[in-house]
């Protein structure tokens, strides 16, 4: 065989699973940690913890969401239907509001010096 088609072969195998292997750590990333949410039975807080690698799957493969792995309402509501996975959003999708560093001025003075 040629020496590029053995490049190819080898730059395949070492760079799609790098590749998938990346996704997969910075998914696992945005949903690791605890979140706050409320309960959708009784509208009482609840402090949740997303399963990370099950959520990074289902990110990358396209399947279903994320399923809790632990959720301080346990066991007294183990058979719940978890409807409070609405309420959680991955680390890192919020949107951010940025600030205009300038005061506004009024229409009509633009390059006009403030007075003093």
């Amino acid at each position: 065989m040629p020496d590029a088609l053995y490049i190819f072969l080898a730059f395949f195998a070492v760079g799609v699973p790098v590749f998938v292997l990346t996704l997969l750590v910075r998914s696992w990333w945005r949903w690791r940690g605890e979140r706050q949410v409320s309960c959708p039975r009784d509208h009482q807080p609840a402090r949740v913890k997303v399963d990370e690698m099950g959520a990074a799957f289902h990110e990358i493969y396209g399947e279903p969401g994320p399923m809790l792995k632990v959720c301080s309402r346990w066991p007294e509501r183990e058979g719940c239907g978890q409807e409070c996975l609405v309420q959680i959003k991955p680390r890192g999708s919020e949107t951010r509001e940025w600030r205009n560093p300038r005061p506004e001025r009024p229409p009509g003075t633009a390059g006009v010096p403030p007075a003093s």
